[in-house]
């Protein structure tokens, strides 16, 4: 029995070459590892080298486009409050009021014939003349300021031939703009009846008490009706608004498309490392 174990059992140089395999295994693994991650790394680095240039006139156009849709948003937003803020303005007005004395006859009759005073200064009349000015409060902001706006922005919008955006083109991509805003509009106007409805609400009584009157459950049963009502109808004003953005956004890319494209070229920026592909999200 003993000699079959010590057959079986391997010896002291069977286990240390055991040992030995084991432990050059190990070096050789975490040398191996060593090497791939700097390799990885210096082939990432040598790739983000080359991709760098085209990653960051990508990024560049990205953002000039967004700030342009974001401007024409804007420059609508700013029209519906002027246009709701006009009539509120007008009280922050200032009036001067200049009274124009009559001239008695001694002095229209002897003295204007004379030629002593001017004759513009003769034929007056007893009256009020009124002159209003705009104040700091009373100016919101005016149509001159956006038309400024609205040039800055067209000027900048520029074909693959360097010519400006042409009026009728630049007026229907910022149609897209215009809808957009009034769904916004739309959408807040819809919030604050909601909100209304529920503060119209009686859950509880002045006790702290939950409601059991059948009269006002009836009610709020129909307000809970209305705003169920407006709510369908603000997630429909919500789509037709998003709609509305890409569609904007859409025309934009559509504009600039080529003149980028050639642009690429141009600069000899090296497109076989990396694709720009461009989504239509409808």
């Amino acid at each position: 029995m003993n000699k079959l174990i010590a057959a079986v059992t391997p010896g002291i140089r069977a286990k240390l070459s055991f040992f030995t395999a084991f432990f050059v295994i190990i070096i050789i693994s975490i040398v191996s590892a060593l090497y791939l991650n700097q390799e990885f790394k210096t082939l990432t680095q040598s790739l983000d080298r080359e991709i760098q240039p085209l990653r960051k006139y990508t990024e560049r156009i990205v953002l000039d486009l967004e700030n342009i849709s974001s401007s024409l948003l804007l420059i609508e937003d700013f029209r519906f409050r002027l246009k709701s803020k006009q009539k509120e303005l007008k009280q922050y007005k200032k009036k001067i009021v200049r009274v124009v004395e009559e001239k008695s006859w001694f002095t229209k009759n002897v003295l204007g014939k004379l030629n002593v005073i001017q004759k513009d200064l003769i034929n007056t009349r007893d009256k009020k003349r009124v002159w209003t000015f705009d104040t700091f409060y009373s100016e919101y902001i005016t149509d001159k300021k956006i038309n400024e706006i609205e040039d800055n922005i067209r000027s900048q919008m520029r074909d693959e031939k360097g010519n400006i955006i042409s009026k009728e083109k630049f007026a229907y991509i910022q149609k897209f703009a215009h809808k957009a805003e009034e769904y916004r509009k739309k959408l807040e106007e819809q919030e604050q009846k909601i909100n209304e409805y529920n503060s119209e609400k009686v859950e509880k009584n002045e006790k702290g008490e939950k409601v059991t009157d059948p009269k006002i459950l009836s009610k709020n049963k129909e307000i809970d009706k209305k705003i169920e009502k407006v709510t369908k109808e603000l997630n429909l004003t919500k789509i037709r608004m998003e709609e509305s953005i890409r569609d904007l956004n859409s025309e934009i890319l559509k504009f600039f498309y080529q003149g980028q494209r050639n642009s690429i070229k141009e600069l000899a920026l090296n497109t076989d490392l990396i694709r720009i592909q461009t989504f239509n999200i409808k």
